[in-house]
């Protein structure tokens, strides 16, 4: 049995290299491209049904050639445990196919692959190696394609670090959190990040991933091998720098393992209430992200909580939600710029990396706010789509800071930039934290110029909520 055990292993090495050089998860990422795309495509009112008839059926074609891809290359990275059936049905080692099939053996594998994963990603790849426009070694990529692909291994991972963790959930209720939210391209990361500078607020950081469902237990595994990273701009292009121990919006994982099916539709996010069970779990999640931080206070950035504000305030009745916000014309064209970069200019691992984190804001796999019925449906590229979902999200949280008992702070991101440090000190106060030297703030230049782009009744409507924005921001602080 040992000499089983051995071939085992020698074969869960091949299988996993073979995953790491053929394009079996890069032609699974194309199909689910290609889904959203004809979804899109055939729930667009503004495309014509003899359109329709005729472009499904093209990526019809397209879709069943990738499917029949992804089988062969399946079929080729787990080649080895399939000889190993065949050599057992046929004979020739009799044995080794059914000790394969055992549980024991399958956990063993499961747990297996994964140490084997981290290893690699650890010894790193040759730069040669590494993807076009990519920070991961194609060993990291599959690392994060293993661990957040797949919703139930997070529940599992999640199930195991709150056996370890031992957070009680229920003392977790008197936590006071601070949650940034909004609309991306509002300066909600320039926010959080100065939020996280006051020393009060720990947070998730990219040095937790992949294993953001189980960061005690991946920070356990890691304590003897710190890596490090020098400072580089973000892919946003933005001028934010980012390293391991950058805050980061990387808590939406938690809400797909256990919510997904009922937020994340085809082409849109809609709102949602969690149950009480799925609650408790998040005070439990809260918990373990601020286990080795003794007295200080979750912060997270996360734009999809717009979708669940009841249910924070459910977890945490002392949290306190922001919302910064900006001209909408400006947000607006930032975010058709985003848009544009990562359609445009991508490899094949991002696109995936933002689905596992949530990050439906922009890029090829972009599903629009659809909140109050309201789903924008113009072209992405044009800035009119931009400036309708500007317009959809900040009604609803107009209406859902009058409905709310404790209701969001908006923030001004103009005020931030251009006002001195009364502004910021109210917001300090605010969320309970030392007032001081402002931090700095830096407005982009307002692309004024795709004004001509928008509609004059759109854009109307975008300046009355922006004005109720800015009344809120000043006379609640």
């Amino acid at each position: 049995m040992i000499t089983h055990y051995a071939v085992y292993g020698l074969c869960l090495v091949v299988t996993a290299e073979l995953l790491i050089r053929l394009p079996l998860f890069r032609t699974s990422s194309r199909i689910r491209a290609l889904v959203t795309r004809v979804m899109s495509l055939i729930t667009n009112d503004a495309i014509s049904d003899h359109w329709k008839e005729l472009v499904v059926p093209h990526y019809a074609g397209k879709i069943i050639f990738a499917s029949l891809s992804v089988m062969f290359w399946t079929i080729a990275a787990f080649s080895p445990f399939i000889g190993l059936i065949v050599a057992d049905e046929l004979g020739l080692t009799p044995g080794i196919g059914e000790g394969l099939m055992t549980w024991p053996v399958l956990l063993g594998l499961t747990l297996g692959g994964v140490a084997y994963a981290v290893v690699r990603s650890r010894l790193g790849a040759p730069a040669a190696a590494k993807p076009k426009n990519s920070d991961y070694s194609p060993t990291e990529q599959l690392l994060h394609d293993v661990i957040l692909a797949d919703q139930t291994r997070g529940q599992y991972l999640f199930g195991i670090e709150r056996r370890m963790a031992k957070v009680d959930a229920e003392s977790m209720r008197e936590h006071a959190p601070v949650f940034v939210s909004g609309l991306a391209r509002a300066g909600t990361t320039s926010l959080m990040r100065a939020i996280y500078q006051s020393g009060a607020f720990t947070s998730l950081t990219y040095r937790d991933m992949p294993f953001v469902l189980a960061p005690n237990l991946w920070r356990r595994l890691n304590k003897n091998q710190k890596k490090e990273m020098d400072a580089k701009e973000r892919a946003h292009g933005d001028s934010i720098l980012v390293d391991f121990d950058s805050p980061e919006a990387l808590e939406e994982p938690f809400w797909l393992a256990f919510s997904k099916q009922q937020y994340v539709k085809i082409d849109r996010l809609v709102p949602y209430q969690p149950d009480a069970d799925i609650v408790d779990k998040y005070r439990s999640f809260v918990g373990h992200a601020i286990k080795d931080a003794p007295g200080k206070r979750y912060l997270a950035k996360n734009n999809n909580n717009i979708l669940r504000l009841p249910s924070l305030g459910q977890a945490f009745p002392n949290a306190t939600v922001l919302i910064p916000f900006r001209d909408p014309v400006a947000q607006a064209s930032s975010l058709l710029n985003q848009h544009l970069r990562f359609t445009e200019d991508t490899d094949d691992f991002t696109p995936r990396y933002m689905t596992y984190l949530g990050h439906y804001e922009f890029g090829p796999r972009h599903k629009a706010f659809a909140l109050n019925g309201h789903i924008p449906k113009d072209d992405p590229q044009t800035l009119d789509y931009w400036l309708h979902q500007w317009v959809t999200v900040y009604e609803y949280l107009l209406e859902q800071s009058q409905q709310l008992t404790a209701p969001p702070q908006f923030v001004s991101y103009e005020r931030l930039c251009a006002e001195g440090s009364d502004y910021w000190d109210s917001i300090a106060r605010r969320i309970d934290v030392p007032t001081g030297a402002k931090p700095d703030f830096r407005l982009s230049p307002r692309q004024s110029d795709r004004d001509g782009e928008i509609s004059d009744a759109l854009l109307e409507r975008a300046r009355k909520i922006y004005a109720e924005l800015d009344h809120a921001s000043t006379n609640t602080l």
